[in-house]
């Protein structure tokens, strides 16, 4: 019993002496770690202090309040936490395996600090290091394994700085959970950390490196999973949401190919952030898009290549605009956008293709009330975009425009509204300073007849005379200067300039640009009073627009100018050189004479009441060579008064009228003009106008000598077919209309129409078009059936290759003696080919009365349109054939009595 008791009063006694002895440390613990942290902290170069430690026995924890790291040397604070705590149990912590219940971290404030030589974190974890060197000899203990079930982060921030880039953020406030936090990894054995994670980093904004200005995301959360195995290659799943969107990825770290490889997926991601960076004077409010997709990004070796898909949708283009490189900034108020892209990158490339749709597209002036351009909807098919070091190339497949709406202005000054919204360059500067110092002080008059304004072109559009004047104005010389001098840089990279970088131009081709529906709004305040027009139904094609040298973009383009005229142009242009190397064919039919009263008013003083105008002109220009062929007819001119205190030429414009008129009343005046367009005072304005002044003026200094030479055209102005064409121009429709009223006055006759076709001119340009179109379509360039075909670019390889199958598959092997060059050298070559296909053209008699039929039931169609009641009055008899005229194929139409 004895013994009993003495047991009982040693094990009370231990008991009591054990449970004072916690009690005295538990006191005493706050102020022992606060006395050792600091001793610790000081010898390191830190200031670690807490404001109190508590430390759970029966349920093992620990909590720390205002916990506070500081670097001695600059006084900056690493890390403040205002509430640490953590929990665990007994059972936990005496397993092999210590398992942590909770940790929680409340108003942690952490800063990321980039020193010259490293980050503060890192130099406080070294400086900690060198306190606890590891024992050589001391052979290493198993490593133990944990869990940590729950870790919160509440309210926290981390600010990041790296000074060298001037990158500067703050995340907060920041929240993240981690879930079941251990080193062992999913295979077995310790030597990794799994967690699930989720982060909530508040409203994330990130400064620019060199730029003084905020990436500001909005509000971002990070969640998903971290497998990483000291033995093996770490993983990292991750969803980000940023706002509305969402990135997922899943990222490999290979621990033996010193390779990390990411597979994102982006779903409604804002673009708003990132076009605010490009426009930051915009309103954020303006800026809308979503971008989705799949990339992949490697980085291996220092390289990184990112590949991917990526579809945007419900862009604003409202914004970007503002990007445009004009003087002054230009506007939009509409303009959404979508489109799906391939992206490639790595340090040597970068590579985009794809297509763009561009809806409802408005632009607009800097006074953001003037249209300058805009469309209902432009599709970009298929585009290529590469650059490197090297060089840098953009590729088009094709264009589709559909309800272009734009606004061309000449100003006063001869400017236009489109040239000044870019800076001149150097050389054209110093032009326009040098004609300002010349120019007279009034513009508007000529002083003599070599000084009149560059735009009198179009103040004698559209006149007429009834024999073709041809004179040839020239003001060139035999020696013609080059554009391209010795030490220019090329585009194929052949001559490089001394002082140009090694990077070639940018290598742009565009295979086509397709334009319906359009609406052109022409105005010049060059001239008093101010002049207006508008093109209607603007339609065409332009195809093969290329920086290749020498290669040139062929086009043509009809409208309609109302409220009786049309237009047509077909163009041939080297976009290398426009203005040196250009084939130019421009025709105007039945404009009224009233509509452009401004330019007889300023330029020949006189008003115009009444009469319609055409206007046919060829422009070819080949090495700054220029040659143009210029027809006026102008029909039923009736002038007006003559404009009070007219200070222009003093040329009796009525007398004019009368003498060149035929009994029809139609003027027809043809005008050829020459000239070289590298001369600095070349405009080919002046051509026309001087060319039109001499021959007026020897109207009216010799008048009996041109009535002999004008009185020999006899009939009236017929009907006319294109060739190889069916169908009527507006012009040609409107001498029916005055046809159909006469005949409603005399109700006791009839017409018989005439099919006409000319078998030479009609077969030939019917062979040109059929193998044209398919020379076009070999060539891979899209050209609509019903579109008016353009000009065949010979000197573009791609139509070269064509000819080469074609000629091949239907004639035979290529003649020994043609000699076949590739590019714009061998035009000669290709265009014997071409003449060759098109006279082994298939066109039958067959289609020929074909097309004659047609006519004359184009004929018919129209007369009915105007008046149904015609129906029986116009008959269709036997077809025949007609020469072609300058107006084209006339038609037979012959009034008979019933």
């Amino acid at each position: 019993m004895r013994i009993f008791k003495y047991l009982a009063f040693t094990f009370i006694g231990l008991s009591t002496l054990f449970a004072g002895g916690v009690w005295y440390a538990q006191s005493h613990a706050s102020e022992w770690a606060k006395k050792y942290a600091h001793e610790f902290g000081q010898s390191i170069g830190y200031v670690i202090d807490f404001n109190e430690l508590k430390v759970g026995i029966r349920k093992p924890s620990i909590a720390l309040s205002e916990l506070k790291i500081t670097e001695i040397a600059n006084q900056h604070q690493l890390i403040q936490v205002k509430d640490l705590q953590i929990a665990a149990s007994w059972g936990g912590l005496l397993q092999k395996k210590i398992t942590i219940d909770s940790i929680q971290i409340d108003q942690a404030h952490i800063l990321a600090e980039k020193y010259p030589e490293n980050w503060n974190w890192l130099k406080f974890i070294a400086a900690v290091q060198t306190k606890f060197p590891p024992d050589p000899n001391k052979k290493p203990s198993p490593q133990k394994e944990f869990l940590i079930k729950d870790l919160q982060f509440k309210d926290g921030s981390i600010k990041i700085d790296e000074p060298s880039i001037k990158f500067k953020t703050e995340l907060k406030p920041l929240h993240f959970d981690l879930k079941n936090t251990t080193n062992l990894t999913s295979k077995g054995g310790v030597g990794g950390l799994e967690t699930k994670y989720g982060l909530d980093l508040g409203q994330v904004s990130i400064s620019i490196p060199k730029k003084n200005q905020q990436l500001i995301l909005g509000h971002v959360l990070l969640g998903g999973d971290l497998l990483l195995d000291t033995n093996q290659d770490m993983l990292l799943v991750a969803q980000a949401k940023i706002d509305e969107g969402v990135i997922d990825t899943t990222t490999h770290i290979f621990k033996t190919k010193n390779k990390i490889e990411s597979d994102i997926k982006l779903k409604d991601l804002s673009l708003v952030p990132y076009i605010d960076l490009l426009t930051p004077k915009v309103s954020r409010a303006e800026k809308t898009g979503i971008a989705s997709g799949q990339f992949t990004l490697v980085q291996q070796d220092k390289k990184i290549i990112l590949d991917g898909d990526v579809e945007i949708d419900r862009l604003n283009i409202s914004p970007l605009i503002s990007l445009a490189p004009t003087v002054n900034t230009i506007n939009a108020k509409s303009g959404d956008a979508k489109g799906t892209f391939k992206i490639h990158y790595d340090s040597e490339n970068t590579k985009v293709e794809g297509d763009i749709k561009l809806n409802q597209l408005a632009i607009y002036e800097p006074d953001k009330t003037s249209e300058l351009l805009g469309w209902k909807s432009a599709n970009v098919d298929k585009f290529y975009f590469e650059e490197n070091p090297r060089s840098s190339k953009l590729r088009v497949e094709d264009v589709k425009i559909d309800g272009l709406k734009g606004r061309f202005v000449i100003y006063g000054d001869k400017s236009s509204n489109f040239r000044r919204m870019f800076q001149p360059s150097k050389d054209e500067s110093k032009r326009l300073e040098e004609e300002r110092k010349n120019a007279p002080l009034n513009p508007a008059i000529p002083s003599n007849t070599n000084s009149s304004p560059s735009t009198t072109g179009e103040s004698v559009q559209r006149s007429s005379l009834a024999n073709q004047i041809q004179l040839v104005t020239s003001s060139v010389g035999k020696n013609t200067n080059t554009i391209k001098k010795d030490d220019e840089e090329d585009l194929d990279g052949t001559n490089v300039s001394k002082n140009s970088s090694n990077k070639k131009p940018m290598n742009f081709n565009m295979k086509s640009i397709q334009i319906q529906n359009g609406r052109i709004e022409f105005s010049d305040f060059s001239i008093k009073p101010n002049f207006k027009t508008t093109i209607e139904n603007f339609h065409g094609t332009l195809i093969g627009i290329s920086t290749y040298p020498k290669r040139y973009a062929t086009g043509a383009f009809e409208g309609i100018i109302p409220p009786t005229g049309d237009m047509k142009l077909k163009a041939k242009i080297a976009f290398e050189d426009s203005r040196r190397n250009n084939d130019m064919n421009i025709s105007f039919r039945r404009i009224p004479l009233t509509s452009i009263n401004p330019y007889y008013t300023t330029f020949a003083g006189y008003e115009v009441k009444g009469g319609t105008l055409s206007y046919d002109s060829r422009f070819l220009t080949q090495d700054g060579m220029l040659n143009g062929d210029n027809r006026f007819i102008i029909n039923q001119m009736q002038l007006g008064d003559k404009v009070p205190d007219y200070k222009g030429k003093n040329i009796p414009l009525d007398l004019i009228v009368a003498l060149l008129e035929d009994e029809n009343g139609v003027i027809d005046l043809n005008l050829k003009v020459a000239g070289n367009v590298d001369k600095p005072d070349f405009k080919v304005g002046d051509l026309i106008w001087d060319a039109l002044w001499t021959i007026l003026g020897n109207v009216v200094t010799a008048p009996f000598k041109m009535i002999g030479r004008l009185m020999g055209v006899e009939g009236h102005t017929g009907i006319y077919f294109e060739p190889g064409k069916s169908t009527l121009r507006p012009s040609e429709t409107l001498k029916l209309e005055s046809l159909v009223a006469g005949m409603q006055k005399k109700p006791k006759i009839n017409l018989n129409i005439n099919g006409v076709y000319d078998p030479e001119v009609d077969k030939l340009n019917l062979n040109t078009e059929k193998v044209d179109r398919e020379i076009f379509k070999n060539a891979g360039f899209q050209l609509p059936a019903n579109e008016p075909l353009p000009q065949l670019p010979l000197e573009d390889e791609r139509v070269q290759r064509a000819i080469r199958r074609i000629y091949t598959t239907s004639i035979g092997a290529i003649p020994s003696d043609i000699n076949l060059k590739d590019g714009p050298s061998g035009r000669e070559g290709w265009q014997h080919l071409h003449e060759q296909l098109v006279a082994k053209g298939k066109v039958s008699e067959e289609d020929l009365q074909k097309l004659s039929d047609a006519r004359a039931l184009a004929i018919k169609n129209e007369i009915t349109k105007v008046n149904q009641s015609m129906d029986s009055r116009a008959k269709i008899v036997q077809s025949k054939q007609e020469s072609a005229e300058k107006d084209g194929i006339p038609v037979g139409i012959e009034i008979v009595s019933n």
